[in-house]
């Protein structure tokens, strides 16, 4: 995961238009930089460059490289990228070239077909404004794109292992080492922001740790793991969905969690009886068994409080990338959720 006081305070700038042009001339692309301007969104070092091609036509691309993650993690990304474009209906921008040998470049990066567009994210209010703009069933509309999205990626597993993924000779595989599902939601349990639900803390570490203890054995799928506003492009006055961005932190689990996580994405972590809620759920699920069935057996609403729960705990460490101001709003917001479904639970049992 990556570190939020990290991600708010790094640099978002730390190239020169030479060290782009270097990387330029590494390329098969008979290119030349005219302009470039950083990118201040997302955990990787981005840029949106205009470059001169060999027929003297200027053309608008985006340039990234590593940020945050390590090279060697880097290198992944524009192979997740392309074969999901290739194997897939999922909209991403072209990768026109990318170059990770060490021995060409210092630092691995890729060019990509950039897109006009803004992501949903880049409105606090993003909800309200899409409906406001396209009609009530907007976010329903959504929702159900979203079910096809991540349908269609689950469609290229199975994976073998709980970890970050690769692109191998057979498809889509786990690049370091992997560990049992069970375990990886057992790692949730470590968080030092459990300690601040109060009286409500040890209920919900009993929770997890007695479901996780009884969780059966899940098909593991490729997820993207990070389906949010902020990685959807749309346009800007139909609100057309155009690209699915940011294939980095793609890694395998069950295909259930990350219809929750994306559920709490779509909803901004709304509350647990919201109707925004609802209706994201449903056709969320609907689109989703457009491309795979979902496998409503006896145990599928308990999985999913238990995805609730693990999920929420997630958002929490991102908490500290917010003003003081907006950390204690979310922070009611996120106590009031866990809260709810502790009752829930209790009430079932």
């Amino acid at each position: 995961m990556i570190d939020p006081i990290a991600a708010k305070n790094r640099d978002t700038d730390p190239l020169t238009d030479e060290q782009i042009e270097n990387c330029l001339r590494a390329t098969e692309m008979d290119w030349t930089l005219e302009r470039s301007e950083a990118i201040s969104e997302g955990s990787e070092t981005t840029y949106q460059i205009e470059v001169i091609d060999e027929t003297n036509a200027t053309t608008e691309v985006i340039f990234k490289t590593a940020g945050l993650s390590s090279t060697s993690e880097f290198v992944h990304e524009p192979r997740i990228h392309r074969f999901v474009a290739t194997e897939t209906n999922i909209p991403v921008p072209s990768i026109y070239t990318a170059v990770t040998d060490p021995e060409l470049v210092d630092r691995p990066f890729y060019l990509m077909e950039y897109i006009d567009g803004s992501s949903l994210e880049s409105d606090e209010e993003w909800i309200g404004t899409l409906e406001a703009d396209c009609g009530p069933d907007a976010l329903a509309g959504l929702a159900r794109t979203a079910g096809r999205h991540l349908a269609q990626l689950h469609e290229l597993g199975p994976v073998e292992g709980v970890g970050k993924l690769t692109v191998g000779d057979d498809g889509i595989v786990i690049k370091d080492n992997s560990t049992a599902w069970g375990d990886w939601m057992r790692g949730s349990l470590d968080s030092p922001y459990l300690e601040y639900l109060g009286e409500i803390e040890s209920d919900v570490r009993d929770y997890i740790r007695e479901a996780t203890a009884t969780l059966p054995k899940v098909p593991l799928v490729p997820m993207h793991y990070d389906y949010r506003p902020g990685n959807l492009l749309v346009d800007a006055d139909t609100y057309e969905l155009k690209a699915v961005l940011d294939w980095g932190a793609v890694r395998s689990g069950h295909y259930e969690y990350e219809l929750v996580l994306c559920e709490q994405y779509l909803t901004q972590w709304s509350s647990y009886d919201a109707e925004r809620r609802s209706i994201v759920r449903e056709n969320l699920y609907a689109g989703y068994e457009r491309y795979r069935t979902l496998d409503r057996d006896a145990k599928f609403r308990d999985r999913r409080h238990l995805y609730q729960l693990v999920t929420r705990i997630s958002a929490l460490h991102v908490l500290p990338y917010y003003s003081e101001t907006k950390q204690d709003r979310l922070w009611s917001h996120h106590w009031q959720f866990f809260k709810d479904v502790v009752d829930i639970i209790e009430t079932a049992s």
